[in-house]
């Protein structure tokens, strides 16, 4: 019997799409719907990510969920794009340029998808603000160095997980590769869980990577 957990909530491999995978799932999506819907609805954000985080092709999520809308499908991707790329790019421009004008118009996008690393970077900046110094720069220096390692270290550690995940996936066809496959997928992937794409220096890029309170902060939703 297949390993499945909580977010399992259809029947399939149940790891996640690779990035060539994903590219494959996207093109379907336009392909079928034409052009994209002026709108979507929070169920079709969620229906997506099911199918990327599942690693389904679209025939094999229609089979389980026969009413999806391709255009809002489509437009969901396109939206949901368009704000992880600019919050990555707030990020980066804090990196590239740690000054109180761009902290100020960077910031609060930046801290949508790197909350932690972001708030340590304006402390920084702030304190040098403040008060400059032989100190606060130094501080300022280190911590930016700091940042930047630990980003860069969880996008190796990300590819080499998801590298060797594409590997297992050449090879599925037996229980014992499949049970692998999940486990590794659940390493990259645990909305329950501490996971490589969940952790607070890891940058996210794509949509399959995104965690749901990611997800969440960028649609700027309100806990209830």
């Amino acid at each position: 019997m297949a390993i499945t957990y909580l977010w399992h909530l259809w029947p399939g491999r149940h790891w996640p799409a690779s990035a060539v995978e994903e590219s494959s799932v996207l093109a379907d999506i336009a392909l079928r719907a034409g052009k994209p819907a002026k709108s979507y609805e929070r169920g079709d954000v969620t229906a997506l990510l099911n199918i990327l985080r599942l690693g389904l092709s679209v025939d094999e999520a229609l089979v389980h969920a026969p009413g999806l809308q391709f255009a809002r499908l489509w437009a969901a991707a396109s939206d949901l794009s368009a704000r992880r790329a600019a919050s990555v790019s707030a990020f980066d421009e804090i990196i590239s340029d740690p000054t109180p004008a761009i902290v100020a118009e960077h910031a609060e996008l930046s801290s949508l998808l790197m909350p932690v690393p972001t708030y340590r970077l304006v402390t920084a900046i702030r304190a040098y603000e403040e008060e400059p110094s032989d100190f606060t720069a130094e501080r300022l220096e280190y911590m930016l160095r700091q940042v930047s390692a630990a980003t860069a270290e969880m996008t190796n550690i990300a590819q080499l997980a998801e590298f060797q995940l594409q590997e297992l996936t050449k090879r599925s066809g037996t229980a014992d590769v499949s049970t692998e496959a999940v486990e590794l997928g659940r390493s990259l992937y645990d909305p329950y869980d501490e996971c490589i794409w969940g952790h607070q220096y890891y940058q996210p890029r794509r949509l399959t990577d995104l965690l749901p309170y990611r997800v969440s902060d960028l649609l700027g939703e309100q806990e209830s």
